[in-house]
């Protein structure tokens, strides 16, 4: 399931201008249904939305209502609203409906250079590591002489998952909130070194 999920998310990085940013997109897409086990049939633009507010949502994030749902009624946060519109993007491409240049990138004018791939990379990693971790195969959980004995097994079998793992253990190698900042879904981080407000006494 990994091992498939990466092969589709490494297609989509590819700088070939003989592949289309739509494309990538349903590549994507793809890598997506495969690590979170998508449904066969139902609605999996709202079970990708539920599945990444359940691995990637910040505590600070609120949810909008989402009524005419009855699966979801709840709605998501930002982040999984993402994904919803993630993956009706991708319905329109695969079904060959137009899809404009514009949609394919942020829809906020100081954020068009960001491209939906680009986010969706940066959550692809955060649902990842997630998932790593519910199996317990980073180093950082490793706690015991049992979990280490598990990971050996592990990286015997599966070397390459093994590098993978090491990569991700590193929790800084991308700060996902920073990706959420940038696209105003969590508020700015205070600036400690500002000076405090003061009143004139003139």
């Amino acid at each position: 399931r990994v091992f498939h999920a990466l092969e589709w998310f490494r297609l989509a990085q590819t700088e070939s201008p003989d592949v289309s940013a739509r494309a990538k997109v349903v590549m994507l897409s793809t890598a997506f249904e495969a690590l979170l086990e998508f449904p066969q049939r139902g609605d999996k633009a709202g079970y990708f939305a539920s599945e990444v507010d359940k691995r990637c949502a910040d505590a600070a994030m609120v949810k909008k209502p989402f009524p005419t749902n009855k699966n979801y009624p709840d709605g998501f946060t930002p982040v999984g609203w993402w994904a919803w519109d993630f993956y009706k993007l991708r319905n329109a491409i695969v079904h060959g409906d137009e899809v404009p240049e514009a949609a394919l990138n942020h829809p906020r004018p100081r954020h068009r250079h960001l491209g939906q791939r680009w986010t969706g990379t940066a959550i692809f990693y955060r649902c990842l590591l997630h998932l790593l971790r519910e199996h317990r195969c980073l180093r950082e959980q490793e706690d015991d002489e049992e979990e280490a004995s598990a990971r050996k097994r592990l990286e015997d079998s599966a070397p390459e998952l093994s590098a993978v793992m090491d990569e991700l253990a590193l929790d800084s190698v991308m700060d996902v909130r920073d990706v959420y900042r940038t696209f105003d879904w969590l508020p700015p981080e205070p600036d400690d070194d500002a000076a405090p407000d003061t009143v004139s006494s003139t």
